[in-house]
């Protein structure tokens, strides 16, 4: 009797362990899924940032002309160049093309640094509860190395001695790469521009179809109901 009763306790104990833990697990998943489009967004939002950055930054030749388009669930980022991934060591050997030597009085691509600067501090302040620990922390790095760029352009303004190199630009470059190539791992399907329109013009055509199918059906009901008042 004393041995059932222990045996009867044990069962029910594991019967509520494994219901909690079900239950835990699927509200987690509830969650996830329901904060994934927002996530989506958010991941292409910063891959066009990166993107573009590296696009103005990086030279030429080590970008390869392909047209194609990530998606990030519902979240489409349409590009027209991409990193020669094959040539990326020789890019980092170079310092990503730039000429160490080269002094100048103020950064003449401020804007572009002001921007990325500005859309940094606005996806830090609206979705940093989103972001992965290893995404915030690359965003926080790039943010700040932005904001010391930015200082120092102001500084070279007005002191004539201090020189500006372009290596300075090293940093955010590999840094915004390194961004790059993580949300790369969240691209659910990368897809040649070309095929990308046809599917969508594909889709267009069905949802065309259903709407005239609708609309036949409900033209043929019309007739019938008038046919039987008359």
């Amino acid at each position: 009797m004393f041995n059932d009763l222990w045996l009867n306790l044990l069962s029910e104990g594991v019967g509520i362990v494994v219901t909690v833990f079900v239950i835990d697990r699927l509200l987690k998943n509830r969650e996830k899924n329901r904060w994934l489009p927002a996530k989506n967004f958010l991941y292409s939002k910063l891959f066009t940032l990166t993107n573009d950055f590296l696009v103005h930054f990086i030279p030429v030749q080590y970008w390869k002309i392909e047209s194609v388009v990530y998606v990030f669930g519902e979240c489409e980022v349409m590009v027209g160049f991409e990193i020669d991934y094959d040539l990326f060591p020789e890019m980092v050997a170079n310092n990503f093309g730039l000429e160490e030597s080269v002094p100048q009085t103020g950064f003449t691509d401020i804007e572009t640094l002001e921007t990325l600067s500005n859309e940094i501090k606005d996806v830090l302040s609206n979705y940093i509860e989103l972001i992965e620990p290893e995404l915030l922390s690359k965003l926080l790095d790039l943010e700040d190395t932005l904001v010391f760029l930015l200082k120092l352009n102001e500084m070279s303004k007005s002191d004539a001695n201090l020189n500006i190199t372009t290596n300075v630009l090293l940093k955010p470059i590999n840094t915004a790469s390194s961004i790059r190539f993580w949300l790369l791992s969240k691209v659910n399907r990368k897809i040649n521009l070309l095929i990308f329109l046809e599917e969508k013009n594909r889709i267009l055509k069905d949802i065309q179809s259903q709407k005239y199918k609708l609309l036949s059906k409900l033209l043929s009901k019309a007739r019938i109901r008038k046919t039987k008042v008359d």
